[in-house]
């Protein structure tokens, strides 16, 4: 079973629109799949506002206990966090639940997060390099 995470302008599930910013969402629709087949639908209620606390949001959706997330725009520390803990991210996808729902579930979209992340712990690494560098030169 895998459970997907699409957040949404309205509680209109499927037939609703994916917002520009994932952690403004008023509401997130929430898709169980088994054998690539609908299980289950169910729209929740989101904070429609920005959340500041990157810590706050992530954990407002690992505690979703989902497996994937499919949305418009996410920033690198969310993504990064999702990643920790095992949630596939698929970020810069707009249009229809349903309409990015079947692209996803053909294939049309590439797995961004890992390129992300990789790029993070690589700036992270040679940020890291560079200090003990310059710490080590005093």
């Amino acid at each position: 079973m895998t459970l997907i995470c699409m957040p949404t302008v309205d509680n209109g599930g499927l037939l609703s629109s994916i917002p520009i910013h994932l952690e403004k969402a008023p509401c997130f629709t929430l898709i169980k799949l088994e054998k690539w087949k609908i299980k289950e639908i169910n729209v929740i209620k989101g904070t429609g506002k920005h959340i500041d606390d990157y810590k706050v949001f992530t954990k407002f959706i690992e505690d979703l206990n989902v497996d994937v997330v499919i949305c418009g725009c996410l920033g690198e520390q969310y993504k990064l966090i999702l990643y920790e803990n095992s949630v596939e991210v698929f970020s810069g996808e707009f249009g229809k639940v349903k309409d990015v729902f079947n692209e996803w579930r053909l294939g049309f979209y590439q797995l961004q997060m890992k390129n992300s992340v990789k790029m993070v712990v690589k700036n992270h690494e040679e940020e890291l390099n560079e200090n003990s560098h310059n710490f080590n030169r005093a």
